[in-house]
């Protein structure tokens, strides 16, 4: 990335903090150089979840996401660095998903829509009725 890049990226972004935080409208241009960083913001957000597509090792995957992380903190952008900050602090936990690819995220899927019908659930007769619903809900009657 270019000094120049970097330097317009930086620039926009604080602007954009200091509009909306004063509620000042922005101008076309302005409009237009926000649309550009967006886009690369959604292009680096691709690039960070495209590393876990791939059966890599641990040593390559490693070295992606530090490639990444530096990358992103080259911006000095408030939140980008938080989240840097936060996956270098979380490196070898993230780095373990490239030994056992295992997800919990169906069982919390579960758990949310239970909770979520459990909110509802108020007026529901009995337990048996409560679970049948669950069922339903998760796709399993």
């Amino acid at each position: 990335m270019s000094v120049s890049i970097k330097t317009k990226i930086t620039e926009v972004l604080f602007n954009v903090q200091e509009y909306y935080a004063k509620g000042i409208h922005f101008s076309n241009d302005n409009k237009k150089i926000i649309i550009e960083v967006e886009q690369i913001f959604e292009s680096w957000r691709k690039d960070f979840l495209s590393i876990f597509d791939y059966r890599i090792s641990r040593q390559e995957a490693h070295i992606k996401i530090m490639k990444w992380v530096s990358l992103v903190t080259m911006l000095l952008y408030p939140s980008l660095m938080s989240f840097a900050k936060k996956v270098i602090k979380r490196i070898q936990k993230i780095l373990n998903w490239f030994d056992d690819p295992i997800s919990n995220g169906k069982a919390e899927g579960i758990n949310n829509t239970i909770k979520t019908l459990l909110k509802r659930a108020y007026g529901y007769k009995d337990f048996d009725y409560f679970r049948m619903k669950v069922l339903q809900k998760c796709g399993y009657l």
